[in-house]
């Protein structure tokens, strides 16, 4: 599917940013089969950046790394730098949490985090209560 039919779906527009491609591919795929979201996945931060830069997403997945460089994107999205709306529901994947990101991500209102490795079913789960 081109992003362009991805913009004209009627269906929520959702956005997913991992490393891991099996996770995206197959979260992306039943998502779009069982006609409950059209998902734009990708691996590259400046391309996720990208994307909000010209499309307003209804769900914002944000696999972080080691290096939580992510935290930036999301304050961009929080601060309005984006065309997503800045209270779009955003979850966050890691591999592992501290007390001092737990609180970096609770004050740029992250709606969920999950921890890796995530199953396709948890982050479906999380999907289903932030859409609406």
């Amino acid at each position: 599917m081109s992003l362009h039919a991805y913009k004209d779906s009627k269906l929520p527009l959702v956005l997913l940013y991992d490393s891991e491609y099996m996770i995206r591919s197959v979260f992306a795929l039943l998502a779009n089969q069982t006609a409950k979201a059209s998902v734009m996945e990708t691996a590259n931060l400046a391309t996720a950046n990208n994307l909000c830069q010209t499309n307003a997403f209804e769900l914002i997945i944000i696999g972080m790394g080691q290096e939580h460089e992510e935290k930036h994107f999301i304050e961009l999205i929080r601060n309005g730098m984006t065309l997503t709306d800045k209270s779009v529901p955003i979850v966050v994947m890691t591999s592992a949490i501290t007390e001092e990101l737990l609180y970096e991500l609770k004050s740029l209102n992250v709606t969920d985090i999950l921890l890796k490795p995530t199953r396709v079913k948890a982050i479906h789960d999380v999907f289903l209560r932030n859409i609406n």
